[in-house]
């Protein structure tokens, strides 16, 4: 928790200076944007103190748990010695077990790589960027993510695939009027 708490203060001192920094951005009224350059930042920005105020609460409460369940465990009187009598005889592992564990060394890899398959899909995807555009390369790199962090359901990730391009593409070019490969 003392850790936690830490990252939450470290995470307000750096959202207030860039809040602060963000102020001396030019105002809508000074360009012909819809939206200036100042009003992004700022929504950002308080979006993450918003957010970061609920982690403050959350963190306080389960640490309040913690030493609640604590105090329980602490009045409860348990054996000073518990012991576990193992069987002299070892179980052959069945073929749903073999199947399990060759699953789990299978993922184990994956999940172990993940960072660099990232990496990886971040670079094919900012190539992709410059021959196919954005919404091309965005609905390609949006899903291989996905099934990358564990998504599974096909039509969630087409759906959501296709529906973050184009909020993100509409807020790019109607709202900040920044143009996309």
């Amino acid at each position: 928790m003392k850790k936690m708490v830490i990252f939450i203060v470290a995470t307000y001192v750096i959202s207030l200076l860039f809040l602060i920094l963000s102020f001396d951005l030019p105002r809508t009224d000074e360009v012909s944007a819809f939206t200036g350059p100042a009003q992004w930042p700022v929504a950002l920005i308080i979006f993450i103190l918003v957010l970061n105020t609920l982690l403050l609460f959350n963190t306080i409460k389960s640490g309040k748990k913690k030493e609640e369940i604590l105090l329980d465990n602490e009045e409860e009187s348990l054996p000073d010695h518990v012991e576990e009598i193992l069987p002299d005889d070892v179980k052959e592992l069945t073929d749903t077990e073999m199947e399990t564990n060759t699953e789990q060394e299978d993922t184990s890899w994956v999940s172990k790589n993940k960072h660099y398959i990232l990496i990886g899909l971040l670079i094919l995807y900012t190539a992709l960027l410059q021959y196919t555009g954005f919404i091309v390369a965005t609905i390609i790199f949006f899903p291989l993510c996905s099934i990358l962090m564990g998504a599974r359901n096909k039509i969630l990730l087409a759906v959501s695939s296709v529906l973050a391009t184009f909020l993100v593409y509409g807020m790019f070019e109607l709202l900040l009027n920044v143009p996309l490969p």
